[in-house]
């Protein structure tokens, strides 16, 4: 909600690995989730990816296929 309102989510970092303006958002559901998104645009948020998160790292595979 906060990202459709202009805003910054509360937890985010920056996925330049990724490309320019894509952002990674830290959701706790009872598990840890991660969506790349990309929202530099004026009419439209692009979700990139969505996954579950098991270890401290960002998978490779999922920084290529969100690349992709």
């Amino acid at each position: 909600m906060r990202v459709q309102s202009g805003l910054n989510p509360v937890d985010w970092k920056p996925m330049p690995v990724i490309g320019q303006g894509v952002r990674e958002i830290g959701v706790r559901y009872r598990s840890q989730y991660r969506v790349f998104y990309i929202a530099e645009f004026s009419d439209a948020i692009y979700v990139l990816s969505a996954f579950i998160k098991k270890t401290q790292r960002t998978p490779k595979a999922e920084i290529d296929l969100a690349r992709q």
